[in-house]
């Protein structure tokens, strides 16, 4: 099996026990659907005023400003369940600790990963932010045409994109197995990733396209397909309103479930991906840390 190929499916490599990852996902989905399910019971007035179009009233404010709390400290709450399921991947896959309760921990481990996943999503919003000024002064060149021309379009869509690739993908390569280190050295080791990738550009580069185009060609259909269903009452792709209210709540589900299941295919894989990176940079004694199938410790 191809290189790039074997790193990208380690997570489904045969190990002493099985079903130990298939218990963190379902624990892992549990907590994420509780925690998505209880932003529209704390908000149930202001999304059915939303939704039907009516007014909320005179605690209108208070509605709202319950409604941006409760979504940050959910989306904390999400974000923490996402770093439980990685750790609890990671933990099984270089150190064969199953754990109790499907691996599922608000622990030292998932706040290594936690702090990881913070650091790359600061890296990500300055790139984005970088992105978006380059796109506007690409749109604002002259000889650029009517909004509406080829050109026009190109410099605005093509120039973000374009950059974001450029920065984000050296930076992934370099970044990627950093929450895997620090499972494995049992401490915040997240720019030893460094070191994990040195050498191994070609080979970590291929993997992590491999496993982005398959999500893409899985994921992204769906997710815009029930977009579009969602805001054709806006008139886009020219599709006309048929969608009920309750239609729409259900389309809204729908989304929110297939996003859900996006995060947890892309942390399960990349998971196997990055400790099979660790473990490969282990055995060339470029980094130190645990591997179960090192089966040894570099203290």
């Amino acid at each position: 099996m191809p290189a790039p190929l074997k790193a990208t499916f380690h997570v489904f490599a045969r190990r002493p026990r099985s079903g130990v990852l298939t218990a963190a996902v379902l624990v892992h989905a549990l907590a994420a659907l509780a925690v998505i399910s209880a932003f529209p019971l704390l908000n149930r007035d202001v999304l059915e005023a939303a939704l039907y179009g009516e007014d909320l009233g005179p605690d209108d404010g208070v509605l709202v400003l319950r409604m941006i709390v409760s979504g940050a400290a959910l989306a904390l709450a999400y974000m923490l369940v996402m770093a439980s399921l990685e750790a609890a991947c990671l933990r099984w896959l270089l150190r064969e600790e199953a754990g109790r309760s499907g691996g599922f921990s608000i622990g030292a481990d998932t706040w290594r990963v936690f702090a990881g996943n913070l650091i790359w999503f600061l890296v990500a919003s300055v790139a984005t932010v970088i992105a978006s000024i380059l796109s506007g002064l690409a749109i604002s060149l002259p000889g650029l045409g009517a909004e509406d021309s080829l050109l026009f379009v190109f410099a605005g869509l093509g120039t973000p994109m374009a950059v974001l690739l450029l920065m984000l993908l050296p930076l992934g390569i370099g970044m990627g197995a950093g929450n895997a280190a620090s499972i494995s050295r049992r401490r915040f080791a997240y720019f030893d990733s460094w070191r994990v990738s040195h050498r191994r550009v070609r080979s970590l580069g291929g993997s992590y396209l491999l496993l982005w185009a398959l999500w893409f060609i899985v994921f992204a259909p769906a997710l815009l397909g029930i977009r579009a269903l969602l805001f054709q009452r806006f008139g886009v792709m020219g599709l006309t309103d048929t969608l009920t209210e309750e239609g729409q709540a259900l389309m809204i589900a729908a989304l929110v479930l297939l996003y859900v299941l996006s995060n947890f295919a892309i942390v399960f894989f990349l998971a196997g991906l990055n400790a099979r990176a660790l473990e490969a940079a282990i055995e060339d004694g470029k980094i130190e840390g645990v591997s179960a199938n090192v089966a040894q410790t570099f203290d």
